[in-house]
């Protein structure tokens, strides 16, 4: 057999195989489904979690799932399963489709139902409080409007003993839904007050000393970016931990304000507070007075 036959039985054999039909309809799913993917990540990244709550709140487990089924296992399966007049194809192709609808509804529903609709600053942290964690802790979304895409509150601590045994009986008797942390930003709703700036001083109080955690080999990158992404001083920002998800991020607020103005996934357990304590008195001094 000779080199011509050898050519011929080879292109023969693909045209059986009806590859070039295959390879079409392939890239014609895959770019319709990568349309459709990318829609739903701008959505995610720009709309529902806009700014550093993306990283902050650690979405791409659903964003990965949606693109591994919608753009990934999606079109595969239909480079496989195509063949031109196979019997059954029209029903292959409608549960490859079905297949990634529910992938693509499942993720939206996901982001959408944690997306972050309020920050809530209490006791040194900001709390991400998602729209169900909202809805549990009865907040009126209503008084934060500050033209910010996501909202920031203040809830107070108590001012006296009486205040904080009622909010103690207040917090114990509520009955929490099994996801519902059980700590005041995600209960107590009713008290979010607006952040005002005679409220700064309390908020700047609990500052994080970042010096030492900016400075190990992990972190410089970040803390480079950080500085090149706004190119200001860092003594502009005070830093507080920011809680959204199960990766650590810290806070950056601006000192005349109290607006988060960006968030960097430091761990905020390796930093320490900025404000010192005052100094013990020498026991001499002590025994004065008993």
């Amino acid at each position: 057999m000779n080199m011509t036959q050898l050519k011929e039985k080879f292109f023969s054999f693909l045209y059986t195989l009806n590859l070039r039909k295959k390879f079409i309809v392939f890239f014609i799913h895959l770019t319709i489904s990568a349309a459709i993917f990318f829609g739903f990540y701008f959505l995610t990244a720009f709309v529902w979690y806009p700014d550093f709550y993306f990283s902050a709140n650690d979405v791409w487990f659903a964003i990965l799932t949606v693109a591994f089924v919608d753009v990934g296992l999606g079109p595969t399966m239909t480079f496989v399963l195509y063949k031109s007049g196979k019997p059954g194809l029209k029903f292959d192709i409608t549960m490859i489709i079905a297949m990634q609808l529910s992938a693509l509804l499942w993720g939206s529903w996901v982001v959408y139902r944690e997306r972050p609709l309020l920050t809530v600053y209490h006791n040194g942290s900001f709390f991400c409080l998602s729209s169900t964690q909202v809805a549990l802790a009865k907040a009126d979304l209503s008084q934060f409007s500050t033209g910010k895409p996501i909202p920031q509150a203040f809830l107070a601590l108590p001012e006296n003993f009486e205040a904080g045994e009622l909010r103690r009986i207040k917090m114990e008797q509520t009955v929490l839904a099994s996801n519902q942390p059980n700590l005041p930003p995600y209960i107590l709703g009713d008290e979010f007050e607006l952040l005002q700036p005679e409220q700064l001083p309390d908020v700047l109080a609990e500052e994080l000393d970042i010096t030492k955690v900016v400075s190990q080999p992990t972190y410089q990158a970040l803390w480079k970016q950080f500085l090149n992404d706004h190119k200001v001083a860092p003594h502009t920002y005070a830093f507080l931990p920011l809680v959204c998800s199960q990766i650590d991020h810290i806070a950056a607020i601006d000192r005349k304000t109290g607006h988060i103005i960006d968030a960097i996934p430091i761990p905020s357990f390796q930093t320490s507070l900025k404000r010192t304590l005052p100094e013990k008195q020498p026991i001499e001094e002590e025994n004065k007075f008993n």
